[in-house]
C-alpha cells in the first residue's frame, strides 16, 4: 500500500466509534509502523482559546475573532494540543506535511498567527494513532474512503459540512450510503 502521508480518512457511516464517526481525518504520517493523524472536522463548541491558555499565551482583540478554532484531533493524548496551520507563517519547529500543510507543538505560533492578516490554522487536542497493519486493516474492512488532500477541505471547508463535502467530492452522497461495509 503506498504510504498515506497528506491524504483525508473519510469515515464510513458503519464506523460507530464515537471518536470517528462521520470523522474527517488528515493524515500526517503513514508507514510500516503504523500512522499518526489528526481529526479536522470536529470543533469544541464552548472551549475558547484565551480560556483554554489561561494566561499562558495572551491574544489580542483582532484575534479573539479566531477563538472558535479548538479542534478535538483525536482520542491519543487529548490533553496535548497541536497546531494546524497553512504555510504562510511557520516556525522551525513546525513540520511540514505538504506543500501548504504544517503541524506544530510550539505555542509561540500562535503569537506569530496573531500578526498575520486572515490566519488559516486549527488548534487540536490530542490526535488519532494506528499501530502497524491496524489503518491498512480498517480500509480493507471499509471504514474508510481516501481522498486527496486540498486547501480547500483542510481549511476552507466549514467543519459541520467537512464530512459530506469531502466524500461528495468522490461521488458519495452520504444520504445515500449504506450504514454497513461488507467484503465483496
Amino acid at each position: 500500500m503506498e504510504p498515506l502521508k497528506n491524504q483525508l480518512l473519510i469515515a464510513m457511516p458503519n464506523l460507530s466509534d464515537p471518536f470517528f464517526s462521520q470523522a474527517v481525518v488528515y493524515i500526517c504520517e503513514h508507514g510500516k509502523n503504523g500512522a499518526f493523524g489528526i481529526i479536522i472536522n470536529k470543533k469544541y463548541r464552548d472551549l475558547r482559546l484565551n480560556s483554554f491558555f489561561n494566561g499562558l499565551v495572551t491574544l489580542n482583540n483582532q484575534f479573539r475573532k479566531y477563538e472558535n478554532t479548538v479542534y478535538f484531533g483525536g482520542p491519543v493524548l487529548f490533553e496535548k494540543g497541536l497546531v494546524f496551520h497553512k504555510d504562510g507563517t511557520k516556525l522551525e519547529e513546525s513540520i511540514k506535511i505538504s506543500d501548504s500543510a504544517y503541524i506544530t507543538s510550539n505555542l509561540n505560533i500562535l503569537k506569530q498567527l496573531d500578526d498575520v492578516r486572515d490566519p488559516n490554522f486549527k488548534l487540536v487536542l490530542g490526535h488519532a494513532g494506528w499501530s502497524e497493519g491496524q489503518l491498512e486493516n480498517e480500509l480493507r474492512n471499509g471504514d474508510w474512503l481516501v481522498q486527496d488532500a486540498n486547501d480547500d477541505l483542510l481549511f476552507d471547508t466549514p467543519p459541520n459540512n467537512l464530512w459530506s463535502c469531502a466524500a461528495s467530492s468522490l461521488g458519495f452522497d452520504t444520504n445515500n450510503l449504506i450504514g454497513a461495509a461488507g467484503k465483496a
